[in-house]
């Protein structure tokens, strides 16, 4: 039985929080948060303690992971104190809002001999779960070129709007579009360069283009916005071209995942694990 600490109660927390719940093997132990309000619904939700500093859990022996779900910029702080106190820690994406802090906080993990994971949602999603068995399969040859889409409206949900402030959450290019550079380097491996033009306002980066350029085949591009209107809703897709066919995910539609083979005449829906 692992006991495991959420650092950061809010909308994020208590959705890990749920998934916890759903786990045979997993107690949640405790929480971490400074707003009260949040602390009581916590508490009578889960039946937990919900602390406002972090170093009650560090020194709890029983507790033996910490999930950060906090914002962006302080994840490398909170990493790091966990890590140093001999626990695993599961850190909300982005990792960190500079490769600096992100090769800190992986060698600190390093030194304590902990496990250091970041929670890349996607890897794990059933749909593009089945997409890289099929990729993998070698049943339709071999990857040529990705593209991508995720849109949605402005986050304007997050407390003090601090998914707005660029300084704390690195925009949309970090908190949004990171989800398919994830993809992208998970399905068809480190690029030899890449290249990113975008919208850029007061509220940092809001929409990117970015260009995969690998050898030997055609590359990746992906799309990532939180520049729409709040009526539009999320939407997020990739097409994945292989010699004898393409890989289709669309949220928009149902069903959600499509495979077109080379010579056939209609597209199949492959069965994909449902979210427990």
């Amino acid at each position: 039985m692992q006991r495991v600490a959420v650092v950061g109660c809010g909308f994020m927390g208590q959705t890990h929080m749920e998934a916890y719940r759903a786990l045979a093997n997993v107690e949640i132990a405790a929480g971490v948060d400074k707003s009260e309000e949040r602390k009581r619904k916590v508490k009578e939700r889960y039946g937990v303690r919900v602390y406002s500093s972090l170093a009650p859990v560090l020194k709890d022996e029983s507790i033996s992971i910490i999930d950060i779900c906090l914002p962006t910029n302080l994840h490398r702080r909170f990493t790091e104190k966990a890590l140093a106190a001999g626990k695993h820690v599961l850190c909300e994406k982005p990792m960190a809002l500079t490769v600096r802090e992100a090769m800190r906080m992986a060698e600190a993990g390093e030194q304590a001999g902990c496990y250091l994971m970041v929670a890349q949602v996607l890897r794990f999603w059933p749909e593009y779960m089945k997409a890289k068995e099929i990729m993998e399969s070698g049943g339709l040859g071999r990857l040529l070129s990705m593209s991508c889409v995720r849109r949605s409206a402005t986050p304007t949900w997050s407390e003090g709007d601090w998914m707005l402030k660029p300084e704390a959450s690195g925009g949309a290019a970090l908190d949004l579009h990171i989800h398919d550079t994830d993809w992208i380097c998970y399905t068809m491996g480190r690029p030899r360069a890449v290249a990113s033009v975008g919208l850029k306002t007061e509220r940092g980066w809001e929409q990117i283009f970015t260009n995969y350029y690998y050898e030997g085949m055609l590359g990746a591009r992906a799309e990532g916005s939180w520049a729409f209107a709040g009526a539009y809703p999320f939407r997020a897709a990739f097409t994945a071209v292989l010699e004898g066919g393409q890989i289709e995910y669309d949220s928009a539609l149902s069903p959600s995942l499509r495979v077109y083979r080379k010579g056939a005449a209609e597209a199949e829906y492959p069965e994909v694990a449902a979210v427990v």
